[in-house]
């Protein structure tokens, strides 16, 4: 091995360490996994990228069929797993491959993105949905009040991608009012008009008067959720939407302490 290749891995090794150890969520495994990786590396002459060495060995790592294996693996837990890496294991591979990138080694969304051979977006939409399941958790629940059947699955879809685990579709006041009072959602959607005689800013108030649950207004009508009086306010999302704005208005929703009585 001639001294720059030598020199290059004595620089990356160390975070690739730190980073296989927070995929894997034990140390032995994590350390196995690189060791494995770098001899595939260095028996197959896998070509490095053009960067700088430390992302040039992420990039190369995660070509590596050990690092396949690991994904096919995925949700394996070691015993003794922290509370963190338990919920690290919620994640799908790319969701977490994209926070740790990030947040824990240090590189740039589009460096991420680079290293993972996915849209600078892509990774982008993983890493909102990851801090999202790591803020929320699981068993959070979530009143969805749509009364057209697709968007209300669409909307189940992108919740249950973000850790929510306990839902319930309704599309009328009566309804609503029965399953947040089973229930107390931890997070409400609501379409601003519905088919019935009431709206989804009255069953919005009536919920929040018994309980302070975060609410996002999923409507065509944006202009009328934002003259909404300030205690039936909450996040806008327009329709028609794209799965990440739902994601970004939850995720900004839920990192705000909220009051129940």
């Amino acid at each position: 091995m001639d001294t720059k290749i030598k020199d290059d891995l004595l620089k990356a090794i160390p975070l690739l360490r730190q980073y296989a150890f927070c995929l894997t969520g034990s140390r032995e495994e994590g350390d196995r996994l690189v060791e494995q990786a770098l001899l595939e590396l260095l028996r197959d002459d896998v070509p490095l990228a053009q960067t700088s060495p430390v992302m040039a060995y992420f990039t190369a790592f995660h070509r590596t069929e050990a690092l396949r294996h690991w994904a096919r693996r995925r949700g394996m837990k070691p015993s003794g797993a922290t509370p963190l890496m338990t919920r690290l294991s919620m994640l799908n591979p790319l969701e977490c491959q994209a926070l740790l990138l990030v947040k824990t080694i240090g590189f740039t969304h589009r460096e991420a993105a680079e290293i993972l051979g996915v849209g600078y977006e892509d990774v982008d939409e993983d890493i909102l949905t990851a801090v999202s399941i790591l803020l929320t958790g699981s068993g959070r629940s979530a009143l969805i009040i749509e009364d057209d059947v697709f968007i209300a699955s669409e909307l189940g879809r992108i919740l249950t991608n973000m850790g929510f685990s306990d839902m319930a579709t309704v599309s009328r006041y009566e309804d609503a009012l029965s399953a947040a009072s089973v229930r107390r959602p931890d997070l409400i959607l609501a379409d601003i008009q519905l088919r019935d005689s009431r709206s989804g800013v009255d069953t919005v108030r009536d919920i929040r008067g018994l309980y302070q649950t975060p609410v996002v207004y999923v409507t065509a009508f944006p202009e009328l959720a934002e003259k909404l009086p300030e205690s039936l306010k909450g996040g806008i999302v327009s329709k028609p939407f794209e799965s990440i704005a739902v994601v970004k208005t939850v995720e900004r929703l839920m990192t705000r302490p909220v009051s129940r009585p």
